[in-house]
């Protein structure tokens, strides 16, 4: 609790922490962790990218480790493909409750939630599906201020301009 962490996967070997000091493996039960291609913070929780799957995994509210809970976007993805990536878009600017979070398949389908908790259906919402340029690899989200870019075929793209979004 409080801690601060770097936390890194690769899609090949288990999930790594470093806390200023030392590396650890962090203990995730549910799912094969060393097949994580993609990790994310999003409202307090940690958020995994299965490698080859249509599926995101996440942990509780500030925890590190323990069982993760499955959130599978395969329904959504038209195109086929796997998820690729996940990242958050902060709508407003800063930290605040309208944040998103995006998930990105490799056909190029942007499928976009609001909310803090995936496992309740009152704090978790589908905000759209989107059709965007095809994404080049796992890293293709990086926060820029309050934008989230995503590095696609066409080129670098803000989901401010790219998204067709109305935050009121």
């Amino acid at each position: 609790g409080g801690a601060n962490y770097l936390y890194i996967v690769n899609g090949a070997d288990n999930p790594r922490a470093f806390d200023g000091t030392t590396w650890t493996t962090p203990v995730i039960t549910g799912v094969t962790a060393s097949t994580f291609i993609n990790i994310n913070v999003h409202k307090r929780r940690i958020w995994f990218v299965e490698e080859n799957s249509t599926s995101a995994w996440y942990l509780s509210t500030d925890a590190i480790q323990g069982a993760a809970s499955e959130f599978d976007l395969g329904a959504f993805m038209t195109k086929g493909g796997s998820l690729l990536a996940m990242g958050t878009w902060t709508v407003d600017g800063g930290n605040g409750p309208d944040d998103l979070a995006v998930f990105m398949s490799t056909r190029g389908q942007a499928i976009i939630y609001k909310g803090t908790d995936p496992a309740n259906a009152n704090a978790w919402a589908l905000v759209g599906v989107f059709d965007l340029p095809i994404p080049i690899g796992s890293r293709c989200m990086a926060k820029m201020g309050s934008d989230l870019l995503i590095i696609t075929l066409e080129g670098l793209l803000p989901a401010s301009k790219a998204l067709p979004f109305d935050p009121s």
